[in-house]
């Protein structure tokens, strides 16, 4: 469990088969007949896909582990729900990490490692430490609209329907957050299409 929560701010980081490694094949990407954002938003899901297999993967080991422990709390109708909400909501905000990676390496190609490279010195660790920093804080702000909207259902519903109020919750919290992907998307796109191939051969 402790893995899968930390790899929602990590994960992007290392998960990485998306525009950080193929912004190195620009040329051949442009000549697809596609628009900026729809390139954009297939390169972000290849990423997004893996990082949550794994997280499902850990989150379902954890929920097997304490299959048979009775007296947990909660207990296990509840640890249900919240397993199948957390299925619901993990791809999401997965989606909005890594839009956000990829949108660091479109905007600030220099400052991203692109393809293997891994730029070494304490220079580049204070690069990337800037730039982990930036990336969580941005991930951070971009979900909490989704989750305090999330929450005033959960608070205005619970009364009434008990531990069931979490569905509308994350129903709630999803949209918002997908909302906000495909408007961020669509946002990077024209950054996408403007991208000279230039500026990505020199952060090599």
């Amino acid at each position: 469990m402790t893995w899968a929560g930390l790899t929602i701010v990590t994960g992007p980081q290392y998960v990485r088969n998306d525009l950080r490694g193929d912004l190195l094949k620009l040329d051949l990407l442009r000549s697809y007949p596609l628009r900026g954002w729809s390139v954009v938003l297939a390169e972000v899901a290849g990423s997004t896909v893996m990082l949550t297999v794994i997280q499902f993967g850990l989150l379902a080991i954890a929920y097997l582990a304490f299959l048979g422990n009775t007296t947990m709390v909660p207990d296990l109708e509840e640890r249900t729900l919240l397993l199948l909400l957390i299925f619901a909501c993990l791809p999401a905000i997965n989606l909005l990490g890594m839009l956000i990676q990829n949108g660091a390496a479109l905007l600030f190609p220099a400052w991203v490692p692109l393809g293997n490279q891994r730029p070494r010195g304490l220079d580049a660790m204070g690069q990337r430490l800037i730039m982990l920093g930036g990336t969580w804080l941005l991930l951070i702000i971009s979900v909490l609209p989704g989750a305090i909207a999330g929450g005033i259902v959960w608070f205005a519903l619970q009364h009434f329907v008990g531990a069931a109020a979490l569905v509308p919750a994350a129903l709630v919290c999803t949209v918002i957050v997908g909302i906000e992907v495909l408007a961020a998307s669509e946002a990077i796109g024209p950054a996408y299409e403007r991208l000279d191939v230039l500026a990505v051969e020199r952060s090599e």
